[in-house]
């Protein structure tokens, strides 16, 4: 793990201590995350009740900067400034780069047909 990654851990843990025991746990949870993301792939999350507004919360935050901002590579802004002369540069400055992470209990519609008509044991399979 690298030295400031490891300091944010350290941190992290220094301010929630009542986590300490699931540490381990933790930190075996990012390194799969970290794997998804550079293989090129998408966080997908999901719960019930509380735990489903924490999904939605956790991709919104993944798909914006959260603690650092991520601007898009200078690539992507001159796409839009190519695409969209000035208004396109606005927009550019303004987007972010995500993380790439979907809440599968944001489909309400999908989420309510399927259990309605197929098997609500099946939704987020469905959807995956």
């Amino acid at each position: 793990m690298k030295r400031r990654t490891q300091e944010l851990f350290d941190g992290f843990f220094d301010r929630w201590p009542a986590l300490a025991p699931g540490r381990d746990a933790i930190l075996k949870a990012y390194e799969m995350i970290l794997t998804t993301y550079r293989a090129g792939g998408k966080l997908l999350l999901c719960g019930n009740g509380g735990s489903c507004a924490d999904c939605e919360h956790i991709a919104g935050e993944l798909m914006k900067g959260f603690l650092l901002r991520r601007p898009l590579t200078d690539g992507q802004k001159d796409a839009f400034v190519k695409a969209g002369g000035e208004r396109g540069a606005q927009i550019a400055k303004k987007l972010q780069q995500g993380l790439p992470a979907i809440a599968l209990s944001a489909h309400p519609a999908l989420v309510t047909a399927f259990i309605n008509d197929v098997d609500p044991d099946l939704i987020y399979a469905q959807q995956v």
